[in-house]
């Protein structure tokens, strides 16, 4: 038989469920939203995963404190893990993961410069999330200190078509000719981090922030230094060459200093299968006071980028919604032109 402490402690429990039940939000059925990363040791996919905490608020839970971190009612998200770009663009374009983290070269490339067994692809712009820079790596104890002493050494950058690979062309074609010629391998990052060790490769060009793995454990022993990119008509010429990448600096080294190079955006992009999700919904919710503080901590030591470069330099034209977002924010936005547009103005 149940005493009369235990009914009070029923009535309490009960009244308490209750009041939960009468603060949760009305059920609906859930919304799964796809957000494609890069490899697991990447800046992407940390952004991608802390992009899915905070945009998921599964049905039935209660209504959010105010002020505290919040997702979208209704929203599962989940992050995917992509190891290349190529990838993870056909899979956003075919509509078979709704969103993505790709590089501004990346998505500019497919819009602007499609290859021959894929066409252009429909990717639109949700926001800029964080920067990625050009970092030249030389053995710490090689004689090349700027980028006009490579003449004559076997570089290795990126596989054909990647950001890399993109820069190193441009790079190369500013700061030379080079005498004795230089020797270009391509090859997967891992490899050319071997290539780097092994003495096969005097250089590596890589793009991404050095948060990545192994590139930052390559920079934190001590063997491997950065070189600078400092102003110059070299370095203008190069920027001129490479359209969604802009004068930065990145701080390295033991003890760290602050180094001269450029730099490009990562961008959160959406293509077909967003489907009924309004993108101007998303960004809000990622954009928001109540969820910046926790969204940094989440992707730290990544510096997300200052609200005001959200839409700048965008290499895709933005996800319906988002101009009106824009207008509302007081946010410029600029996006850049494919060349055959540039030579029709």
């Amino acid at each position: 038989m149940m005493g009369s402490g235990g009914y009070a402690a029923s009535a309490v429990a009960l009244a308490l469920l209750l009041g939960g039940l009468a603060d949760a939000e009305p059920a609906e059925q859930p919304v799964f939203i796809s957000i494609g990363g890069g490899a697991v040791d990447s800046a992407a996919f940390r952004w991608s995963s802390a992009l899915a905490q905070i945009l998921s608020r599964p049905p039935g839970l209660p209504k959010c404190d105010a002020g505290s971190p919040c997702g979208i009612p209704g929203i599962i998200a989940g992050a995917q893990t992509y190891d290349r770009a190529e990838p993870l663009l056909a899979a956003i374009a075919e509509g078979k993961v709704a969103t993505g983290i790709l590089s501004g070269t990346q998505i500019y490339e497919a819009r602007c410069a499609p290859s021959k067994n894929r066409p252009a692809t429909d990717i639109r712009v949700l926001k800029a999330l964080y920067r990625q820079p050009l970092q030249l790596i030389v053995p710490a104890e090689s004689t090349i200190k700027t980028a006009k002493d490579l003449a004559g050494a076997t570089i290795a950058v990126g596989e054909r078509g990647s950001d890399s690979d993109i820069a190193a062309a441009a790079l190369l074609e500013a700061y030379g000719p080079y005498k004795p010629r230089i020797k270009v391998e391509r090859m997967a990052p891992d490899m050319a981090i071997q290539a780097l060790k092994s003495g096969a490769a005097k250089a590596a060009i890589f793009v991404g922030h050095l948060v990545d793995l192994p590139i930052a454990e390559l920079l934190a022993h001590g063997g491997f230094k950065l070189v600078a990119l400092p102003d110059s008509a070299e370095r203008r010429r190069m920027l001129r060459a490479l359209p969604l990448f802009e004068p930065d600096s990145i701080t390295a080294g033991t003890p760290p200093a602050s180094l001269a190079t450029i730099s490009e955006h990562a961008f959160w992009v959406a293509g077909p299968a967003l489907g009924a999700v309004p993108a101007e919904e998303l960004v809000a919710t990622e954009s928001s006071s109540r969820n910046a503080a926790r969204l940094a901590e989440l992707v730290d030591p990544v510096v997300p980028v200052a609200e005001g470069e959200a839409f700048h330099r965008l290499p895709a034209p933005l996800a319906d919604g988002l101009q009106h977002f824009a207008v509302a924010s007081h946010l410029p936005v600029d996006v850049v032109d494919c060349p055959a547009q540039i030579g029709s103005k």
